[in-house]
């Protein structure tokens, strides 16, 4: 991702994290309104990794962990955040601490692409993160080698309407924003097997997607049955 990126999500940390933790009835219905792709997207990744426990999960774009944090409090035994944006890793070890599951998770700053992994994780997420990848292949298949067994990521849909006013609005911020539709997606996809898309509903929402490597195993090396 691009200098200009990161400097966006600096900028905007409190405007984000506000999106899952904004105070006020106003508040909330405005974002349930017009964010409502952001709350059905978490709904669905928690949905789609069902039992967590005893899992390791890599959260890349981790924001103000919300989501890392959510794997911890279900049972996760190590959740590690990664994001390109000191002042998100940062809120997101505060909100670790609040939660009380800082001993399972671990947040550090720095790009996906230029890190290296001692071993891979049973979980990889990318959920907002597309978005901003000018060469999403090479960053699939990075997360397909640290995966065991699923991989979670959301992708922004195409709208007549949505995507010309988004497009707008991040160019007045310098950050530039990808889009995809159903065969972009089927074909960033092509040779992967086991994979759910879903298109949440409504124009620009984002599209879904589930990929299901191998059956998980828990602590006893049995395997587990995915949702």
């Amino acid at each position: 991702m691009t200098g200009t990126v990161r400097k966006y999500f600096n900028r905007a940390v409190d405007d984000f994290d506000a999106i899952y933790g904004g105070e006020g009835l106003l508040w909330h219905w405005i974002n349930r309104q017009f964010r409502r792709d952001m709350y059905e997207r978490y709904r669905l990744t928690f949905e789609a990794c069902g039992d967590v426990r005893g899992m390791t999960v890599l959260d890349i774009g981790c924001g103000s962990g919300r989501y890392s944090i959510e794997f911890a409090k279900r049972g996760a035994t190590q959740v590690v955040g990664i994001d390109f944006a000191s002042n998100m890793v940062r809120l997101a070890h505060r909100h670790s601490q609040l939660h009380c599951v800082e001993d399972r998770c671990h947040f550090t700053i720095g790009e996906f692409m230029e890190m290296e992994f001692r071993r891979p994780f049973d979980i990889c997420v990318a959920i907002g993160v597309f978005d901003y990848i000018a060469r999403p292949e090479a960053f699939l298949e990075k997360m397909r080698s640290l995966s065991r067994n699923r991989l979670i990521m959301s992708f922004p849909s195409k709208s007549i309407l949505r995507t010309p006013l988004r497009k707008a609005r991040y160019w007045f911020k310098a950050c530039p924003v990808y889009f995809y539709d159903q065969e972009d997606i089927e074909r960033l996809l092509s040779g992967m097997n086991g994979y759910r898309l879903t298109k949440i509903p409504g124009q620009g929402m984002d599209y879904f997607v589930a990929i299901q490597l191998s059956p998980a195993v828990d602590s006893n090396g049995l395997a587990r049955n995915w949702p």
